[in-house]
């Protein structure tokens, strides 16, 4: 089977998350989140020693100008959950609530 090697595109991809997820903000930071996932990628075997790494590297640094564009318009405009509409039904008229266990979860914390 062919060895299948991330693109430029998809570290960057991956990069932009793991900063979103840990609130990146400074380009100090991006710049360590680069080398890391960088280095992370050669170290699995995605990424192979024979490629360019430090051009990797010199080329997705800047582009904490893109991230920090793209983080502040998902600020302005949040993605709102979209549920499909079959499911948008309510869920009382196709079944019937059973019985409250706040009781039984109760008992079961005070340790009965």
């Amino acid at each position: 089977m062919p060895r299948v090697f991330i693109t430029f595109e998809d570290l960057y991809q991956e990069i932009a998350e793991v900063a979103r997820e840990n609130s990146v903000s400074s380009q100090a930071d991006w710049k360590t989140l680069v080398d890391e996932i960088v280095d992370g990628y050669l170290d699995m075997g995605e990424l192979d020693s024979n490629q360019d790494i430090e051009g990797y590297k010199t080329s997705l640094s800047p582009l904490w100008f893109r991230f920090k564009k793209e983080a502040k318009e998902e600020e302005l405009n949040p993605e709102e959950e979209v549920i499909p509409e079959r499911y948008q039904k309510d869920v009382n008229d196709e079944f019937d609530v059973v019985e409250d266990f706040s009781d039984t979860v109760k008992k079961e914390e005070e340790g009965f």
